[in-house]
């Protein structure tokens, strides 16, 4: 691969504000708690090397359905750091909608809440190319909790991707049937960061964002 086109948006989102020495700057607030860019490396790389402790290999998908969290946020940039492709799904759907996104994604890792998981356990019982299960707020062998913890910390290396590979899939609304997985590179969010974020809304590293739609 042309190194100069190798880039990863799932380390570059943190390396860039530790770069910057925001290292101790917020970079997620919930529920009352601050988590700084440097906590959020910490707990990327924790995720990522559970992910691949899990099996997840570059390419395959990840299927994220569980409420917006620090959680699904550094699950999210693990999976695209470990050069596998992040699916977030809507957590306030029907069972029907999560048996077609388990097996449209041919996803092989699940990360979903106790909140969720009766909704998501019909689909599991159809077949699918799910290979583990992880529950956050749940007990036992699929406790995302207890998987994360039995992993030994550690730093994982970023992922030899190029700008133009698949980094993560977006759900359309289905207006028009059934919805239809949006396929994004890895450079997709500088862009939109740039385009948007920078040249539209103006936005600057002392303010804060809250979003009403589902990450």
């Amino acid at each position: 691969m042309d190194t100069s086109q190798r880039f990863n948006i799932g380390a570059e989102l943190i390396e860039r504000n530790l770069r910057a020495g925001r290292g101790e700057a917020p970079a997620i607030l919930s529920g009352g708690k601050i988590l700084t860019y440097r906590d959020l490396e910490t707990l990327t790389d924790r995720l990522a090397a559970a992910f691949l402790r899990a099996g997840v290999e570059p390419e395959q998908r990840v299927l994220f359905v569980m409420p917006d969290s620090p959680e699904l946020a550094a699950g999210y940039l693990a999976a695209m750091k470990i050069g596998a492709v992040a699916v977030p799904s809507n957590p306030l759907l029907r069972p029907a909608d999560y048996a077609y996104f388990v097996e449209e994604s041919r996803a092989r890792l699940l990360i979903t809440s106790r909140a969720c998981f009766e909704r998501i356990e019909p689909a599991l019982s159809q077949g699918s190319a799910l290979r583990r299960v992880l529950v956050v707020g749940e007990t036992g062998d699929r406790s995302f909790e207890r998987w994360v913890a039995e992993t030994p910390p550690q730093r994982v290396p970023t992922a030899a991707t190029s700008r133009d590979e698949p980094a993560f899939w977006l759900w359309t609304s289905g207006s028009t049937g059934r919805p239809k997985a949006a396929v994004h590179a890895h450079q997709d969010w500088p862009h939109c960061c740039e385009l948007y974020a920078r040249a539209v809304l103006d936005l600057s590293s002392s303010e804060r964002c809250f979003s009403a739609s589902k990450l």
